[in-house]
């Protein structure tokens, strides 16, 4: 035998969920009298378990309780800490930039294997480090992934200055 929550009927005692609890025990139990307040539950113990999955709403493949989406705790980035990190991948790229220069006219012109076997890398780490920017800023909402996409496809400077003039083209 259940009984409500006192005071002014039900739910009425301020409890977060009892009003909805006991609608559910209104649709599933039998009252005892209809001045007490009181029910009761001894029927098929499956009943208040259905009644109160009727009262869950379908979200996929999972019935969870319905329930208000969280308020996004992610602040977009401001235009200042964009420019910030834009002017560090640039500054990176060009430096990168003029690095392979060198190598390949250490590489092809020079033919120099022990300045090749320095400066190449070198380079692979700035590769890297503007992998590492884009991919990070990518993740903090600066920009989309496309950004690292196209670093890494062109080989790094190439790909992070023509992605960088576009996205300053934006702020």
């Amino acid at each position: 035998m259940l009984a409500d929550s006192g005071g002014a009927g039900f739910g009425g005692d301020g409890r977060v969920g009892s009003t909805t609890v006991m609608a559910v025990v209104q649709e599933t139990c039998s009252p005892v009298s209809s001045m007490s307040g009181r029910y009761d539950c001894a029927g098929p113990a499956g009943a208040l378990a259905a009644a109160a999955e009727r009262r869950t709403v379908r979200r996929g493949l999972i019935r969870v309780p319905a329930m208000p989406p969280a308020p996004s705790t992610r602040q977009t980035p401001s235009a200042r800490a964009r420019r910030a990190s834009l002017n560090l991948v640039l500054t990176v790229a060009i430096i990168d930039g003029l690095l392979l220069l060198v190598l390949l006219y250490v590489a092809f012109v020079n033919r120099s294997d022990s300045a090749v076997s320095v400066l190449g890398p070198i380079h692979g780490l700035g590769y890297v480090y503007l992998l590492y920017l884009t991919a990070t800023g990518a993740g903090r909402g600066m920009w989309g992934w496309w950004f690292p996409g196209v670093v890494l496809i062109t080989g790094g400077p190439l790909g992070s200055i023509l992605g960088e003039m576009r996205l300053r083209r934006e702020l």
